[in-house]
């Protein structure tokens, strides 16, 4: 995936432009030298206490992953802030397999940066013994080798 370069400092949450109902549930901080790590998660139920599952994505049953891997097969974006006059830096991955369509972009266009991502479906092409099907029957994603 490609690799891009922008300042992100007036950036604050994710924004959902697609039509299946999924909504940003992270305020990224905008401090310099932060890091971070978003999966693109489905079929996610928690109670109050943040205790649920996902059917991908999942952060062993936790809402937040607090440092640990997502479940593949999960969509991948992410960010590094940089300090000072260094740059900001992001990327969408599917290291950890394809769930969902994911875009990284600037809300203003600065210089050479664009949009980062992943919007066709890999999955169409993988092999069904790397299909996580969900429990309706249906394709949730592919696992990392698609």
């Amino acid at each position: 995936m490609a690799q891009y370069t922008h300042r992100f400092r007036d950036a604050r949450t994710p924004i959902n432009r697609i039509p299946i109902g999924l909504w940003p549930k992270y305020q990224m901080p905008t401090v310099p030298g932060w890091s971070g790590r978003i999966w693109a998660r489905t079929g996610c139920t928690f109670d109050e206490l943040g205790t649920g599952t996902c059917l991908t994505g999942d952060c062993g049953g936790r809402l937040e992953c607090d440092g640990m891997g997502a479940t593949p097969p999960a969509s991948l974006f992410e960010i590094t802030l940089g300090t000072g006059d260094e740059k900001d830096f992001y990327d969408v991955s599917i290291v950890d397999g394809y769930n969902l369509p994911l875009i990284a972009a600037p809300r203003r266009v600065y210089g050479g940066c664009n949009a980062a991502g992943c919007v066709s479906n890999v999955n169409m092409g993988c092999p069904k013994e790397l299909q996580v099907v969900g429990g309706d029957g249906g394709e949730e994603g592919g696992v990392i080798a698609c």
